[in-house]
């Protein structure tokens, strides 16, 4: 989890995210969400939430074997809508 102060939209921060992630394969992307997964033999697949209020913006990233990801989903989900940004 990761909050910073940003004018960068949403695009601009998935753009350098994913830049600096490697050699990986984009799953998914949404307009606050978006997965990859790494290419290597063991694959990891990381799903990344953005959120914004204001000029801050929270990153929340969540990474594990592409095989276990699916029995993480609920944990994830429940993280996820524990955490809020405050005015």
């Amino acid at each position: 989890m990761t909050i910073f102060d940003t004018q960068k939209s949403f695009n601009q921060i998935k753009d350098e995210l994913i830049a600096g992630a490697g050699d990986v394969e984009v799953i998914e992307e949404e307009e606050d969400y978006f997965s990859y997964q790494s290419k290597n033999k063991e694959s990891i697949k990381t799903e990344v939430y953005l959120k914004q209020n204001g000029q801050q913006t929270l990153v929340l990233s969540f990474l594990a074997n592409k095989n276990q990801f699916d029995e993480l989903s609920d944990t994830i989900k429940e993280f996820q809508s524990a955490v809020k940004l405050k005015n």
